[in-house]
């Protein structure tokens, strides 16, 4: 309780510098104890539920929507040759929007992302069925019985690792999908000074 307000006066104080203030929106996990505040100035990366990946600088949050400064890094032709470079964009969206929140975000663009396309799960998943595959083709190809060089056995080992491949798939999507781990609160910005001073237990 007492980092949310001191986060909220960090948020009043800067208020006066902007000729239009910006709301707060809170992130609460399932027990009710707040694990981040997003406001003005505040880095945020994750995904929505649109696919729209967010790497970027909170511009400004009213009507409950984020302004984002987007931030890409790309690789771009020049007379020079291919370089590579940060390009930057607004792009808006609803705060119930995002599917995914990466909570411990470096305050950078092109920091480390923890949403990659490649997980653990995908990999074990491709070899195993790649392995069934394999070892079932050439025994249909081969004179040998399936019950030779214990194939039955390798096919089984493989099928019991894809197994574990969905259950860990399982456990990340649980632990990634924001919204089943967490949940949001929006507080407008003249709330936030009643809030406050009220010290109410938000």
């Amino acid at each position: 309780m007492i980092r949310l307000v001191l986060l909220l006066i960090l948020f009043c104080s800067v208020q006066p510098l902007v000729a239009q203030k910006s709301d707060v929106v809170i992130i609460k996990n399932k027990k009710g104890n707040t694990v981040k505040v997003y406001g003005e100035g505040s880095f945020i990366r994750g995904v929505t539920k649109y696919g729209h990946s967010v790497n970027g600088f909170i511009s400004h949050i009213e009507n409950d929507t984020l302004a984002i400064l987007h931030g890409e890094t790309a690789l771009f032709k020049t007379e020079m040759g291919t370089v590579i470079d940060t390009i930057h964009r607004t792009m808006k969206f609803h705060y119930l929007d995002f599917q995914k929140l990466d909570l411990d975000a470096n305050t950078q663009f092109g920091g480390k992302n923890k949403f990659v396309d490649v997980y653990l799960d995908k990999i074990l998943a491709i070899g195993s069925l790649g392995f069934i595959a394999l070892e079932t083709v050439n025994g249909l190809r081969s004179s040998e019985k399936f019950s030779s060089n214990n194939r039955w056995r390798s096919i089984g080992i493989a099928a019991g690792v894809y197994v574990v491949s969905r259950g860990i798939k399982k456990i990340r999507t649980s632990r990634d999908n924001v919204k089943k781990s967490y949940y949001f609160m929006y507080i407008k910005a003249d709330e936030i000074k009643d809030l406050i001073k009220s010290d109410k237990d938000i």
